[in-house]
This record gives structure tokens, C-alpha cells and sequence, in this order.
């Protein structure tokens, strides 16, 4: 009876291999989603809705933080008699916001995704495994919160210095501005419960096994 405890102790554990490919497949969608429809947004919505209504971001950042106008410029106001006409002077408006977006969307939509991936691989042990999983739904409900947190910081960011400078908004501006940062978290939570470490998941767990 000892030495079959004994032989039980030796024997190497083993974890059930998780599926890589519906693994990469999960975090492929999951995180497609938000780029697809900020692509949408920014070169379908935007156009067809909101098209001559951006605002002057460059300059409100610069009446922020004047050291930035090394770099940036704000969209001259066209003078009487001026070659540069309003016309031009909202599409460069339109130019400089299209662009503000666009960075800050794949920002916080890179920084979800490092933040989602530095848990799963902290999490991945298969020695414990039992209370790696209780931790591991302690770190993955702290995780969220700071995917949660991020995005809606940078959110705050783009209302701040050009969403509430829209005048006449609508919802339609708050879909195409907003929307990656409703996504992006959630993508990452999706991944999380359904493409995590085989050694925290199983078929009947929280963390389910693909």
C-alpha cells in the first residue's frame, strides 16, 4: 500500500492538453472584432454620418499641454479673402481627428491585449493547479478591472479634448468614438474564460477548456 502511495507521488503530473489552434482561432476573432469596427467606424460610419463635423483636437491639446506644438498644428481659422477655405479647413480637422482616433483605439486595443496575455502566461503552471485556479480568477478579475480602467481612460481623453467639442452630437458620434473601448475589454474577458491555460481550465470550470 505504501509503495503504490509512493509510485502515485513519483508519477509526473499531467495537465489535459488544451487545443492551440481553437486557442489562436478564440484570441483571433475575440480581438479582431474591435480593429474591424474601428476600420468601420472611422471609414464607413464616420463619412456617411458624421462627415464636416470634427473637432479642432490639435487644439484643444494645445491649449492643454502647449509644448506639444512641435508637433502638432492647429487647423488655421480661413480669413476673409483667404485661399484657405472653410472647406479645407474642416477636412484638415477632419484629417487630424480621424487620426487621433485611429491611435488611440489601437493603443488601448494593444495595451488590453499585453495586458490579457502577461495573465494568461503568469497563469499557465501546472504545479498547484488547484489553487493556481483560485488565484488565477483573483488575478483575472484584477486584470479586467485594468482593462476596464485603461479603456476608459483613454476614452475620457478623446470626450475630453474632442467629443464634448462636437456641437449638435449624436449617437452616432458616441458609437464611432467610443465603441472600440466597449470591446476591447470585452474581447479580452472572452479569451480569458475561454482560451486560458489548460493548466486553470476545464470542461465543467470557470475557466472553460477549448
Amino acid at each position: 500500500m505504501q509503495s503504490d502511495s509512493i509510485r502515485t507521488r513519483k508519477r509526473p503530473l499531467r495537465t489535459h492538453a488544451g487545443n492551440p489552434i481553437a486557442c489562436l482561432l478564440c484570441y483571433v476573432c475575440a480581438f479582431a472584432l474591435p480593429l474591424i469596427w474601428q476600420t468601420a467606424a472611422t471609414g464607413i460610419l464616420y463619412p456617411q454620418k458624421l462627415a464636416a463635423t470634427a473637432p479642432d483636437v490639435n487644439a484643444h491639446l494645445l491649449k492643454a499641454v502647449p509644448g506639444l506644438d512641435r508637433w502638432l498644428s492647429p487647423a488655421a481659422v480661413p480669413a476673409a479673402g483667404s485661399a484657405f477655405s472653410l472647406r479645407e479647413m474642416l477636412a484638415v480637422r477632419e484629417q487630424h481627428w480621424l487620426q487621433t482616433l485611429t491611435v488611440c483605439a489601437f493603443a488601448a486595443w494593444g495595451l488590453t491585449l499585453l495586458v490579457q496575455l502577461v495573465w494568461r502566461f503568469a497563469n499557465s503552471s501546472p504545479l498547484f493547479s488547484a489553487k493556481r485556479t483560485v488565484r488565477a480568477i483573483r488575478t483575472y478579475r484584477l486584470t479586467m478591472l485594468s482593462a476596464w480602467l485603461l479603456n476608459a481612460a483613454i476614452a475620457a481623453g478623446i470626450w475630453y479634448f474632442g467629443v464634448q467639442h462636437i456641437t449638435g452630437r449624436t449617437l452616432w458620434d458616441y458609437l464611432v468614438s467610443f465603441g472600440v473601448y466597449l470591446l476591447n475589454p470585452l474581447a479580452a474577458a472572452f479569451v480569458s474564460r475561454f482560451a486560458a491555460s489548460p493548466a486553470i481550465s476545464g470542461k465543467h470550470a470557470f475557466f472553460k477548456r477549448l
